[in-house]
């Protein structure tokens, strides 16, 4: 009887516990998106001329570089682009939620993400940003 209570004690403790939190870049460091995500990599902290615009295009490549507000455990994250036009694009986001609760703080989280296909580069996009706590537009300014 003792041996059954137990038992019964160790599997009610088991069902109780929480699952690992999830993996996130510590402050200066980058790592790549898991896989089925809009975004390259995440890093925490904010990107080179985040103060003047929160989107901008890479130096390099095809893509541009976003930095977001969030929790430092639950970011905030591009779930979706869409092209409205070749100077306009939405970017609906989402909040990642920790298994063991968001902090009540705000972290800058920075995204590198591939330009969707229709965004002219070569012309002020008007950048919506739209989901959770987020309605905003910012402007990220023609490729260089």
């Amino acid at each position: 009887m003792i041996v059954v209570g137990i038992c019964g004690i160790g599997l009610l403790m088991l069902g109780c516990a929480r699952a690992e939190p999830q993996r996130l870049p510590g402050l200066g460091s980058s790592e790549s998106a898991p896989e089925g995500v809009l975004y390259r990599s995440i890093s925490r902290g904010g990107i080179e001329g985040f103060e003047a615009s929160r989107v901008r295009w890479l130096d390099e490549g095809d893509g541009f570089e976003l930095t977001l507000t969030g929790s430092g455990n639950c970011p905030v994250v591009p779930a979706t682009m869409e092209v409205l036009a070749p100077d306009r694009l939405l970017i609906e986001t989402k909040q990642q939620v920790d298994p063991a609760g968001c902090q009540e703080d705000a972290a800058l989280w920075s995204f590198v993400l591939d330009a969707p296909e229709g965004l002219d580069g070569a012309a002020p996009v008007q950048v919506d940003f739209s989901g959770g706590q987020i309605a905003s537009t910012e402007e990220m300014a023609p490729r260089r």
